[in-house]
């Protein structure tokens, strides 16, 4: 995906991962803006789904 001309890291390209079960069920989308914050924020969804 490309970013618009006025975005602030233009020159980057955007970032999106997708949280898939086991069955093969994409379970939560994700619109990656803190990279260095994104693996706590999966693993608090897989946690959250195993309850």
């Amino acid at each position: 995906m490309v970013r618009d001309p006025d975005e602030k890291f233009k020159d980057f390209p955007k970032r999106h991962s997708y949280l898939i079960d086991p069955d093969g069920v994409i379970r939560a989308t994700y619109d990656v803006t803190d990279v260095a914050g994104h693996a706590a924020a999966v693993l608090a969804d897989i946690e959250a789904a195993s309850r």
